[in-house]
């Protein structure tokens, strides 16, 4: 990601990992407990609450349940993204994005 898209990704996935890095303090689990239910290492951690890696979808989900919190508590206040701000990426609807093909193809070969 360049410019003003990667900029954005970066600043979300701070604020993210400040959400995470709170949450984890004020519950009073350690890097190295949140790690193990994640499947990941106690530095992982330090990475993602320092906006230095992405929480896959998995590891947010489990965090989420680790930390007894829904998943929009990693998101409050972030303002969701204009689509227009990125006419160069293939907008997915849920008919037509991957796990939609994946789902068909599955359906298509049981058949």
């Amino acid at each position: 990601m360049t410019g003003a898209t990667g900029r954005r990704a970066r600043s979300i996935n701070a604020q993210v990992g400040l959400a995470l890095l709170l949450a984890r303090e004020t519950k009073q689990i350690t890097r190295e407990g949140l790690a193990d239910a994640l499947g990941v290492t106690a530095g992982d951690i330090e990475e993602m609450e320092a906006g230095r890696r992405e929480l896959e979808a998995y590891e947010l989900l489990v965090a989420a349940s680790v930390l007894d919190l829904p998943v929009s508590y990693f998101f409050e206040g972030i303002e969701a993204p204009d689509p227009e701000d990125a006419p160069d990426q293939p907008r997915l609807t849920p008919r037509t994005g991957p796990a939609w093909s994946a789902a068909n193809d599955n359906a298509l070969r049981s058949v």
